[in-house]
């Protein structure tokens, strides 16, 4: 049977995509690199048929092994660990140079690579608003947040060893269904900051837009990925790996309608002492929370929905309430 490795199943995004692969494409085995006995636990008793493999992601022999090993790789984690860059990237190139074709791979990274480099919480209305045509993707640098992973991966597929889609995805909203967190990254910084500080926050004005997409609809879209990168179809896929570096964003609102719905959630839940969030200084937060409640990363999808993709899962606000509940759970 054909296998398919996937880093990052006890994620949100990492243990829904599984699920959702695993129901589309029985025929492949799945294996998965678990960090912990509790983890590995999770995993048999979700009854999900995924062959656990207990190690580090940063265990740079270990990791390029089983990338080597993979007919299909799926990366759901840390993209930006340059451990984990490097192995990922030595086994891929393993796999094609050992005669076992071009490398195939779905990689999440995230639509921060777009940020301007602001934290005000203002809205730029004359800001840059990236989309996934191949001219925007050519200005991506190493130097932005997860450049150094998608500017190499291109360069890969450029040299004729790897086929591959690169997912950007922005906020990731929504409960995730795999053996491990249900709530997103995102969610579980809010909250435990909120927490922590017994506040919402928003910074400057709360304008800046906040983009985001359910984590169902984005697994809908790996689903669909995956079977073209898979296909045995004579030119299924293009040979332009610009082609295949996708934006997934399903709507767009200011973050301050985010921060007050909540702060509401939590002060229902007596968990913080304010009912409406708090004007904030990216000072008085953590650097990774301040970053999320104040930057604005403009986005616009295009090749998402060429691919067929129609997202049509219960917005952020919808979700907002079951979001908190989940990360309240999980912190």
């Amino acid at each position: 049977m054909p296998t398919c490795l996937i880093f990052g199943v006890n994620g949100c995004v990492g243990g829904t995509v599984l699920v959702s692969l695993h129901k589309h494409y029985p025929a492949f085995t799945f294996k998965a690199i678990v960090r912990s006995d509790s983890a590995i636990d999770a995993l048999k008793s979700s009854g999900i048929p995924v062959e656990p493999i207990k190690g580090s992601h940063t265990d740079v022999e270990l990791v390029t092994k089983h990338v080597k090993e993979a007919d299909v790789v799926v990366t759901c984690a840390d993209s930006d660990n340059k451990e984990f860059v490097g192995a990922l990237l030595t086994g891929l190139k393993a796999h094609f140079d050992e005669g076992k074709g071009g490398a195939k791979l779905l990689h999440t990274s995230g639509a921060a690579i777009y940020w301007d480099g602001r934290v005000d919480g203002k809205t730029d209305p004359n800001g840059k608003v990236w989309t996934d045509d191949e001219e925007d993707t050519k200005l991506l640098q190493p130097s932005m947040i997860h450049g150094a992973l998608d500017t190499a991966l291109i360069k890969a597929q450029q040299d004729g060893y790897l086929q591959a889609f690169i997912f950007t995805p922005t906020l990731i909203h929504g409960a995730g269904t795999g053996p491990g967190k249900k709530a997103s990254v995102a969610f579980r910084m809010f909250v435990g900051d909120a927490i922590a500080k017994k506040k919402a926050h928003y910074i400057g004005d709360g304008s800046n837009q906040a983009a985001a997409v359910h984590v169902a609809d984005l697994a809908e879209l790996y689903v669909t990925a995956f079977g073209k990168l898979t296909s045995d179809i004579p030119n299924e896929l293009s040979s332009n790996p610009y082609e295949r570096y996708i934006i997934v964003n399903s709507e767009d609102l200011p973050f301050l309608e985010m921060a007050k719905g909540l702060a509401k959630a939590l002060h229902k839940k007596g968990k913080i002492e304010e009912s409406e969030p708090v004007l904030a200084q990216k000072e008085d937060l953590n650097g990774w929370t301040a970053m999320l409640v104040g930057m604005e990363c403009k986005v616009k999808t295009g090749r998402a929905y060429t691919l067929g993709w129609n997202p049509h899962h219960p917005t952020l606000l919808e979700t907002l309430e079951e979001d908190v509940d989940l990360a309240l759970k999980e912190l």
